[in-house]
């Protein structure tokens, strides 16, 4: 529905497929649902349903062309309704004041809302808001545990923020009128509906994401039909004024749609990461200075990609793919710092420690880690399989509630809700887990060899993991490129691997081991270099480190014991290698 005479957008009616009409003395829209095959009537200055008249036949899916099944007519006394079916005609009296409106069905648990699209949660810690593809925005009561009654905006809605004082949400809808776009603003203690309309640019549609900012503006994005740029537009939250950005540091002005924005807890720092472009562009702002910092570019898609900001606005995390993990990089300049293997979805910062949450979809976990030591923290089991991939709005999606007291997550059933305080499960004392060596590898006599034993009357699972392109990023010039590796037992070689994601099955390796080794969180950073997953009884152990074709360089070497029980245990750590000096020096670990 749009305003006359400019064709401003008012509101967004579902399921209506067939005829619409006004009453000529109330303020009613009539609209035919060929899903439920009834006229529906709504109030038009609230929005809200009054009554339905059921149709007595089925309008199956014909096409609603000028003159046919569908169409609908009102009289000028405000008493007839007529409407054309597949039979001929059938007239209608209208109510007056309208049957007892149907009540609306009671509130499903927190499990049951498959339509779930963005999610934010409130400063009070009492409330987690969700929009939803048909329509609604339902609160959450984090003190009562219960879903409390849904504001109803129509439409299809995507990303929502929320004012620093709780007083109202911003909404972007994805549903366009007949020549605007729209983001809600809703007052939470009315319910009262402001629309900011936008006049979109050819090939612009309806609206995606929305961040809002301690400065009092919130940036917006939207959507393009099929592939292609759209201005970044910000909102005056106290005239609710749009205005298009042109100081975007994208060299095009624009950004490529869909373009995510992500905030930190207080609403200082923003990361805008671009989609649907090979080259994966990203950059920050500042609601400090109301500036935006340098553009990076990740040379990879960020259509599935996730993202999130610290709370200082220090860090940033972005998780790629299914087989890349999540990394941090420090702001403004996005300078690498560290990587967490295994997280393949949604991503989120504690907005009070200095924890990051990560979504495994393969054991089906959020994993949280210190952001100072880069150690597990604990984890928390999610209760469901999240299936495959994510999208922004998708199954995976991660937020972090602004008192550091909650996560929710989106799944294929709904949307699960977390408390971030449980007992990390404890380390049994002076059980060793991982031994390393970084050492210069050379040819001959000079390759590199690391013993180590397994303890007990029990197998042991290992991972042995070679690193050398992976060192570059602690600033490591000099590394092996691409390492070759090799498992030996006092009889021989008994399993090894050039390139982890491809598996060299032989000996002690039976099958192949690229989700073993996804799995395992412990990936190797490139691809060129080698890991093997190993089920070891007591013994001695060698691994023999070498460069592919006669290659040299520093690498690491680093076992890492993969079996949670006693019964055995590593040990022992020895290597053999040439020592030398600077960064060729070697270093046990």
């Amino acid at each position: 529905m749009d305003t006359a005479p400019d064709l401003n957008f008012a509101h967004i009616f579902n399921r209506i497929t067939h005829g619409v009409a006004f009453d000529a003395v109330t303020d009613t829209l009539y609209a035919v649902s060929g899903i439920t095959n009834q006229i529906i009537a709504y109030d038009t200055n609230t929005f809200a349903e009054k009554f339905r008249l059921s149709i007595g036949e089925s309008l199956s899916d014909e096409q609603n062309f000028q003159f046919g099944t569908g169409k609908l007519v009102a009289s000028a006394d405000g008493r007839y309704l007529a409407l054309e079916t597949p039979l001929g005609v059938r007239l209608f009296t209208v109510p007056m004041g309208g049957p007892t409106p149907t009540p609306a069905p009671a509130p499903a648990t927190l499990q049951n809302i498959p339509t779930r699209s963005g999610m934010v949660f409130d400063h009070s810690g009492r409330h987690l808001y969700m929009t939803t593809s048909d329509g609604f925005v339902w609160p959450y009561n984090l003190l009562t545990g219960h879903i409390e009654a849904a504001y109803n905006l129509g439409g299809w809605l995507n990303g929502v923020d929320i004012a620093p004082d709780d007083s109202f949400l911003l909404i972007a809808q994805y549903d366009t009128g007949i020549s605007q776009g729209v983001f809600h603003k809703l007052d939470l203690a009315t319910g009262t509906i402001t629309n900011t309309n936008y006049t979109p640019t050819p090939g612009e549609i309806g609206a995606w994401d929305v961040a809002i900012g301690s400065n009092g503006l919130a940036l917006v994005t939207t959507q393009f039909y099929g592939f292609g740029a759209t201005p970044l537009r910000q909102i005056d939250l106290a005239t609710n004024a749009i205005t298009i950005r042109t100081d975007v540091p994208d060299p095009t002005g624009m950004v490529t749609a869909p373009t995510q924005i992500h905030r930190n807890a207080d609403g200082t720092r923003f990361y805008l990461m671009e989609s649907d472009t090979s080259d994966g562009p990203a950059f920050t702002y500042s609601a400090v200075t109301n500036t935006f910092g340098p553009v990076t570019h990740f040379q990879v898609f960020l259509n599935s990609a996730s993202g999130a900001v610290n709370r200082t606005g220090t860090l940033l995390a972005t998780r790629f793919g299914i087989a890349y993990g999540a990394s941090l990089e420090a702001v403004p300049d996005f300078n690498f710092v560290h990587n967490f293997n295994g997280i393949d979805r949604g991503v989120a910062f504690d907005a009070v420690t200095d924890t990051f949450y990560g979504v495994n979809s393969v054991t089906d976990q959020i994993i949280a880690y210190d952001t100072q030591t880069f150690g597990e923290s604990f984890r928390l089991y999610i209760g469901e399989d999240l299936g495959y991939e994510t999208t922004r709005f998708g199954a995976g999606t991660l937020v972090a509630s602004a008192d550091g007291r909650h996560l929710a997550v989106e799944t294929p059933s709904g949307v699960r809700v977390f408390t971030t305080s449980p007992t990390p499960t404890p380390i049994p004392p002076a059980t060793l887990r991982n031994i390393s060596t970084r050492l210069q590898v050379g040819t001959g006599d000079g390759v590199a060899i690391t013993g180590f034993i397994v303890q007990g009357d029990s197998p042991r699972r290992v991972l042995i993991r070679v690193e050398g392109l992976s060192l570059e990023s602690f600033g490591i010039t000099n590394v092996l490129v691409n390492p070759r590796l090799e498992l030996h037992d006092s009889n021989g070689i008994i399993g090894m691997n050039d390139d982890w994601q491809t598996t060299q099955i032989g000996g002690v390796i039976t099958s192949d081991q690229y989700w073993d080794i996804i799995n395992s969180g412990l990936a190797p950073g490139s691809p060129l270099e080698s890991a093997l997953i190993a089920e070891l009884l007591p013994g001695n152990y060698t691994a023999v480190v070498q460069g592919v074709n006669g290659g040299t360089g520093v690498a690491l070497v680093e076992v890492y014991d993969l079996t949670p029980t006693p019964g055995s245990l590593l040990a022992n750590l020895s290597t053999r290698g040439f020592v030398q000096t600077g960064d060729n020096v070697m270093i046990g670990g």
